[in-house]
């Protein structure tokens, strides 16, 4: 019965008049040997007949010599013998033995009721008995050896092919013939060629290198190359799956790339939008090429979950500059309330937009009536295009005067701001902001407000320029 039992237990069932001596002290007999398997507090019979089964036959795989670790689940609920023997038979192919026949001499259960939790809980203690000869178990240890030594040849022949592969620089050939070898020899993980094998598996994921690449001259691509680097050789990794993910900005493009020969994928970008001029994309090496080879080696759960971490490791973040996947051009105009143009707002402009790796000019043919109030008219659009600019921004500023506070000179700072598609002839966006600062005075404290104002417009402005 559980620990965690609470209450009084009562036993109000059971297979038999009482329980078998077996139980304990199973029998003997010169030419038969006998397994007993069991299981305690199972909450269903079929549930303990299976759990009983297996621990027998662990035990059977165990006298024959297998190492076994069984990964498939059986589903059914066992409690007949064709259920039984289904339980057996899974137990022959993952152990790779031969034996036949039904064996299970004799299966007891106690059925027990007790209280937890407030609640009536019913469980299962089960025992199962199973019996084989001592000549087979003797002919399959021998078969089995057999078998074994024959598997270690054959390993040791795709460890060959594999080490020769990897050298010719066929990185994937080779990790499939390491992979071939520990599925020979999955039912003997403790052996010296296991182990190398397993090691060299692990060897090529480890020395994968994943770096960003040139795009090819004029093309908007996200460029990748993966690689098997060691010992001061490099091969190019081909005919592999990488995943691409955005994990900053806002874009489309191809969600899953192969390497060529050449170990390079590249990923077309359909659609690009920028944060502060600047996106990042993530490359990842899909596992599934590494995984599916060594899915019937039967490898231990700990170096199974090594594996895929290691493959977690295997990316990249590339990060993209607007300037890169565009070649507009951008000018900034911006006016002052007071009268004039505000060269100083333009600069802080400027700065922010070329710091995010956009060009910016300066245009040639405004006209000296241009204002914040009279832009939007064909010939300034007309005189823009004709100087390859593709968008402006342009803009009206004020200063105000607040008077003194505390010894200080308070300004307010306003800008509103208009982003212009040039080409289609249309405001893209508008932008409005005021802040107020102070300062020791008034000259002083509008540069400061402006400053500030611009620092906190320049990301909108960024993104709206450079948006592709």
């Amino acid at each position: 019965m559980p620990s965690c039992a609470l209450g009084k237990t009562s036993l109000i069932e059971k297979s038999a008049g009482k329980k078998p001596v077996w139980i304990t002290k199973p029998p003997q007999d010169e030419k038969t040997l006998y397994f007993v398997g069991a299981r305690s507090g199972a909450p269903s019979l079929g549930e303990g007949v299976e759990s009983a089964v297996r621990d027998a036959m662990n035990q059977v795989m165990m006298t024959i010599g297998f190492t076994i670790a069984v990964k498939s689940e059986i589903t059914n609920r066992v409690e007949s013998n064709e259920e039984i023997s289904s339980v057996v038979d899974q137990f022959r192919t993952t152990g790779q033995a031969q034996l036949k026949g039904q064996r299970v001499k004799e299966v007891y259960y106690e059925k027990y009721s007790t209280v937890r939790d407030a609640q009536k809980v019913e469980y299962y203690d089960v025992y199962v008995l199973l019996k084989y000869s001592d000549k087979e178990i003797k002919d399959e240890r021998r078969r089995r050896e057999e078998q074994q030594a024959e598997n270690r040849r054959l390993a040791g022949t795709y460890m060959k092919e594999g080490a020769q592969l990897l050298g010719q620089g066929s990185v994937m050939d080779a990790y499939q013939k390491y992979a071939d070898s520990l599925r020979v020899l999955s039912s003997q993980p403790g052996d010296e060629l296991y182990n190398q094998s397993l090691i060299s598996l692990k060897k090529i994921i480890e020395n994968i290198t994943v770096k960003e690449a040139p795009p090819a001259q004029g093309r908007k691509e996200l460029t990748f190359k993966l690689s098997y680097a060691t010992e001061g050789k490099e091969f190019p990794l081909k005919r592999v799956n990488a995943a691409v993910l955005m994990v900053m900005g806002k874009g489309e493009t191809d969600k899953t790339v192969t390497t060529g020969l050449d170990g390079i994928g590249a990923a077309k970008i359909q659609k690009m939008a920028f944060e502060g001029g600047i996106a990042k994309v993530k490359i990842d090496i899909e596992p599934d090429q590494f995984l599916l080879p060594i899915k019937e080696t039967y490898l231990a759960d700990a170096e199974l979950k090594n594996i895929k971490d290691m493959l977690g490791l295997k990316n990249i973040t590339i990060v993209l500059k607007s300037t890169q996947y565009g070649t507009s051009q951008v000018c900034v105009i911006v006016w002052d309330r007071a009268g004039g143009r505000n060269k100083e707002m333009e600069s802080m402009i400027t700065e922010h937009l070329t710091k995010s790796g956009i060009t910016v000019v300066v245009p040639k043919s405004l006209t000296p009536d241009l204002s914040f109030t009279n832009f939007d008219n064909p010939a300034f659009y007309e005189s823009l295009s004709g100087e390859k600019i593709s968008t402006a921004v342009i803009g009206m500023s004020e200063g105000i005067d607040n008077g003194d506070i505390y010894g200080l000179k308070s300004v307010t700072g306003k800008i509103d701001l208009r982003i212009v598609d040039i080409e289609k002839r249309q405001v893209i966006t508008t932008v409005s902001k005021s802040k107020t600062t102070a300062d020791i005075s008034f000259e002083k404290g509008k540069t400061k407000v402006f400053r500030e104002l611009i620092d906190l417009v320049a990301p909108s402005i960024v993104d709206t320029v450079s948006a592709e």
